[in-house]
């Protein structure tokens, strides 16, 4: 069985968007204002081009579509993975103490595999685990970003006089 093509996440994500607004593919690309030439042959299993030929602007059009963050239509498009927001030192040590955590919830005990187990196991496994856990047992487990903008020490762009709400980044 061979591995689906990167992005494959993101046509399925489409294809259901428009199977939910009675659309086609055809359709779903003039809705987000894209040629459906393009976008086939950008999912197209025998193309050279792929997703990450994809602009901003595009990927933009695109989570407009599905109604999600741009940084989900980046995950879904495999550009990005939700690893990517953690820092792997932080996330080791909760991860250690959310395993404690899972290790004592009388519930859990038996499901969760040995330190040896988790040792071989990615990134990408652990946050899954963790942020599950989390979402069933309503704890914040995990250290969440806290950015303060005040603490960059770049200066703001100029907004040529626009409304900020309609600054684009």
């Amino acid at each position: 069985m061979s591995k689906p093509k990167k992005g494959a996440a993101l046509l399925g994500a489409i294809l259901t968007k428009a199977a939910s607004r009675q659309q086609n593919f055809h359709s779903a690309c003039l809705a987000m204002e894209i040629s459906p030439t393009f976008l086939a042959e950008i999912f197209s299993p025998e193309s050279k081009k792929s997703v990450d030929s994809l602009s901003n602007v595009y990927l933009k059009k695109i989570a407009s579509y599905l109604e999600v963050p741009l940084a989900q239509v980046y995950i879904l498009a495999g550009i990005l993975s939700p690893s990517d927001f953690v820092l792997e030192s932080d996330f080791s040590q909760d991860f250690q103490r959310i395993l404690q955590i899972m290790r004592q919830d009388h519930l859990w005990t038996g499901l969760v595999p040995d330190d040896d187990t988790f040792a071989k196991t990615g990134t990408e496994i652990k946050l899954l685990i963790a942020l599950l856990y989390e979402r069933v047992t309503t704890q914040s487990l995990i250290a969440k970003a806290n950015i303060d903008s005040a603490s960059f020490d770049h200066p703001t762009p100029s907004n040529d006089g626009l409304p900020p709400e309609s600054l684009q980044l």
